[in-house]
């Protein structure tokens, strides 16, 4: 199974999708490791992205990496925004295997949302980009698993029910 995480930034991708790949004793990918330096120069001046940026970093460097990671593993947990349904799905498409479940990661409470983006290095700069992005995100379809990042223990419970679901 190859479970590709998405969602707003700061709502713990990366960590769930540590959390998950460890449960299931697999590779953990973070899609981020291969944004171009051109755009990550972008992200860290917090300029927003057009389209055509996000699509040739989608195409051209997370779709190859994901695809060369799926190959012969069993389970992959992959990490990413994909803040755009036309994005995932070519990611999903991409790999050709039946068993890709997309997994959206829900912003916890408001609150607890923006202290973590807060606890960032330029941490106000990060709220600020965030409620800007927040307007960019296509929420995923009913079908989707849905997990919250809200709180620890029930992270766990989540986490077990998705497995469970996936390989029923």
């Amino acid at each position: 199974m190859i479970y590709i995480l998405f969602g707003e930034m700061g709502v713990g991708k990366n960590y769930v999708g540590e959390k998950l790949a460890k449960h299931l004793n697999c590779e953990f990918f973070d899609g981020d490791t291969v944004i171009p330096a051109t755009m990550k120069e972008k992200i860290a001046k917090f300029k927003i992205l057009d389209q055509k940026t996000v699509r040739n970093f989608i195409y051209n460097h997370l779709i190859p990496a994901v695809q060369r990671r799926a190959i012969e593993r069993e389970n992959l947990v992959v990490a990413q925004a994909l803040y755009r349904k036309e994005f995932r799905m070519a990611l999903i498409e991409s790999l050709d295997v039946e068993n890709v479940c997309p997994v959206y990661i829900k912003a916890p409470s408001f609150r607890t949302h923006m202290k973590r983006l807060l606890n960032r290095t330029n941490g106000v700069r990060w709220v600020a980009f965030c409620l800007i992005s927040k307007f960019f995100l296509q929420k995923p379809d009913g079908d989707t698993f849905t997990i919250s990042n809200e709180h620890e223990n029930d992270l766990y419970s989540q986490i077990e029910k998705l497995v469970y679901e996936t390989n029923s």
